[in-house]
């Protein structure tokens, strides 16, 4: 039977370089060697021990632990096994009454759900109190190896609803050499320090760590198990994502910096903005979707069809970023797309600047901009969204300025006569109805003709005079004919 009253000795040490411990035996294994975290108290017995001094078993839990409810954990061997990690088939008791018939009954439940192995273990923690966070550390990205720490938490009182899988919970992950004066806020650098201690414990093992916060800031490690990935990768691997984080890290730079023609300081990049990328091709297109969609959209036909409508021009200014083999719009250039055409270089540059530093503060405004960030038509709100917005942005006499130039732009595209915007708009769709109507009657001869063309030479050559070669010099004159072309 075993408890927390010392650290492990070195016959854990050696077991443990030789495989991975059930969840039980790994925690005893590192109970005395964190400083920046604590385990709960526990105890744990095998199935077999069960079955033989149960009621010495029940004595020593009412004696050993408190009088705090009980967790009552399975820690099967078959649990932790390298690359096959079972954790979650089992069942588990949590807050039971530190009672000898409650918790007899809860072993009882959570060894028949083990199967009663007699190598199987039983584990009875305190449950912890006063939480106000808990959740999951993976020290590695659980499908690839990659280097990369993953977060998984829920800011609630219960320890388990990341590792049973509860909707809700949220997700941080960032790369395991990002400086720590990046990451917040303060409880994740907790975390890490951590889960450092347990890597230096475990070696290069890659691991699951389940951890909950108590509202006087301690981390409580409640669970340590590997991560039972199918492919964990090397040291090269590793070396290969660095060099492209840090080729990625200067496109990133080089694509902020200010750019001739293009108003504003820097830019944002985002899924949602605009053409929306992020849901029209997906978040990791293929190659193909990616080039029809810059080929069709957004290399210069997004711009084209606000310039016609009276929006400034932005020519030679692709409005998608592709970074990772993931498509973003590029902000500044889609905010400079909705400024009217005519203003001052200053005007323009404080108005996109201005847009970009509400997006910054509102970030969940990435898929409204039209309604919440550019004011792109005039509306009986303007004035009042303006002065709430963005006042000081512009001198009176600018702000004055830029509101005629919305007002003419937005007269002009909602006018009703001939030579309005909206008219040339629906004789534009007319036409291109028409065209694609004639297109159609004319193309579908010469597709039905291009199968038959595919028929290889040898077959054709061979075929006797006066059947199939004489149908083809029949059917390729009436598709010349229809197409156009010469025979």
């Amino acid at each position: 039977m075993g408890h927390t009253g010392a650290p492990a000795d070195q016959s854990i040490h050696r077991s443990a370089a030789g495989g991975f411990l059930t969840k039980a035996e790994a925690l005893e294994f590192v109970h005395g060697n964190l400083k920046y975290a604590q385990i709960p108290p526990f105890l744990y017995f095998s199935v077999g021990e069960w079955r033989w001094r149960s009621e010495n078993i029940l004595h020593k839990v009412v004696a050993f632990l408190s009088e705090r409810p009980l967790a009552v954990r399975r820690s099967a061997r078959c649990e932790n096994l390298s690359g096959a990690s079972l954790a979650g088939h089992f069942r588990s008791c949590l807050n039971v009454e530190n009672d000898r018939k409650l918790v007899r009954e809860a072993v009882e439940r959570v060894i028949a759900s083990m199967g009663g192995h007699r190598d199987d273990q039983v584990l009875i923690q305190e449950m912890v109190v006063g939480v106000s966070l808990s959740g999951v550390i993976s020290t590695r990205d659980s499908d690839t190896g990659a280097p990369y720490y993953r977060i998984e938490y829920d800011e609630s009182s219960a320890t388990d609803l990341v590792t049973r899988g509860a909707e809700g919970h949220k997700t941080i992950l960032f790369h395991r050499q990002s400086p720590r004066e990046l990451i917040g806020p303060d409880w994740v650098c907790r975390v890490l320090d951590a889960s450092s201690e347990l890597e230096r414990c475990w070696g290069r093992t890659p691991l699951h760590i389940e951890f909950a916060r108590t509202h006087d800031g301690k981390i409580q490690i409640l669970q340590v198990r590997p991560i039972s990935s199918r492919e964990q990768r090397g040291r090269g691997h590793e070396a290969r994502t660095i060099a492209a984080l840090r080729k990625l890290e200067i496109s990133l730079v080089e694509h902020s910096r200010r750019r001739h023609g293009v108003a504003g300081s820097t830019t944002i990049l985002g899924q949602m903005p605009d053409w929306n990328p992020g849901e029209l091709i997906g978040s990791t297109p293929r190659p193909l979707a990616v080039s029809l969609f810059r080929k069709l959209i957004t290399d210069r036909v997004w711009q084209e069809a606000r310039s016609t409508m009276g929006y400034r021009p932005v020519p030679d200014t692709p409005l998608m970023v592709v970074l990772a083999g993931r498509p973003y719009v590029d902000v500044r250039a889609s905010f400079n797309s909705f400024l009217p055409a005519g203003l001052r270089r200053l005007d323009e540059g404080a108005v996109v600047n201005a847009w970009l530093g509400r997006l910054h503060q509102y970030p969940e405004y990435h898929d409204k901009i039209e309604f919440q960030i550019a004011q792109t038509v005039l509306d009986f709100s303007f004035g009042q969204d303006y002065r709430r917005r963005y006042e000081g942005t512009l001198s009176r006499k600018s702000f004055l300025d830029y509101a005629e130039r919305v007002r003419c732009l937005t007269n002009r595209n909602v006018a009703l006569g001939p030579s309005a915007s909206l008219a040339e708009a629906l004789r534009k769709v007319r036409k291109l109805e028409q065209a694609q109507s004639c297109r159609e009657s004319a193309i579908r001869p010469s597709l039905s003709f291009a199968f038959l063309r595919a028929i290889p030479s040898t077959h054709r050559h061979s075929s006797p005079k006066g059947t199939v070669l004489s149908g083809l010099q029949k059917k390729s004159s009436t598709s010349n004919a229809l197409s156009g072309k010469q025979g």
